[in-house]
């Protein structure tokens, strides 16, 4: 999107130039046009012109409060271009971190998917969770697809409760095991996986893209 958006030389508002980004709210007729090229060539599968569509990115233009507008907008375009599949890129940034800048925001998704996981199946954790999970990210300008690997692999970590896992409770009914086991093990076991994913989702991951 970048490259054909340069081709027709847009016009920025103050202080925004080099913001292809807010091109979705000042201009949607471009990005439109852009996105129909795309389908008329062939294309079954266009991206939504959401490259730095979120909060970290969008600070250095003073943009950040119009993130789930530029991204509701964008998506509403590509939608409009007759596309078969509209994608999002995910999340991209302009700034450099340590560690991941959605660290935090993985953290407080999978302690939640954790809770909500070890008293019910997993499959139903994330039915629960997930549109939830989705949308929060979007709007906080996290990226979408790591909170949602973030979700469903930690919902797999309820190691806490006999009802966490089919195979639990068939172990607890057995009367060799107490609840308590469970807790003392699945603690230790939690944090493990815990600290695993979100090493993976702040370090690998991004490289994969």
């Amino acid at each position: 999107m970048g490259t054909m958006i340069q081709r027709y030389t847009p016009s920025f508002p103050p202080g925004n130039q080099g913001n292809n980004d807010v091109l979705v709210l000042t201009q949607p007729d471009l990005i439109l046009s852009i996105h129909k090229e795309y389908v008329q060539t062939g294309a079954d599968i266009i991206t939504t012109n959401t490259f730095n569509a979120n909060a970290i990115s969008q600070k250095d233009y003073g943009m950040q409060d119009q993130v789930y507008r530029m991204n509701f907008q964008a998506a509403r375009l590509a939608r409009q271009s007759g596309a078969l599949l509209v994608a999002g890129p995910g999340l991209h940034s302009n700034e450099q971190f340590g560690a991941g800048s959605d660290l935090g925001f993985n953290f407080v998704v999978s302690l939640l998917t954790i809770a909500v996981s070890n008293t019910m199946t997993a499959g139903a954790a994330v039915a629960v969770l997930a549109p939830i999970v989705l949308k929060t990210a979007v709007v906080a300008g996290e990226d979408p697809i790591s909170a949602g690997f973030v979700m469903a692999i930690s919902s797999a970590f309820g190691y806490l409760t006999p009802a966490a896992q089919p195979a639990f409770t068939i172990i607890y009914a057995s009367g060799y095991l107490k609840g308590s086991d469970f807790l003392k093990i699945g603690v230790r076991m939690m944090l493990l996986s815990l600290i695993v994913l979100l090493f993976l989702s702040t370090s690998y991951w991004p490289l994969l893209r």
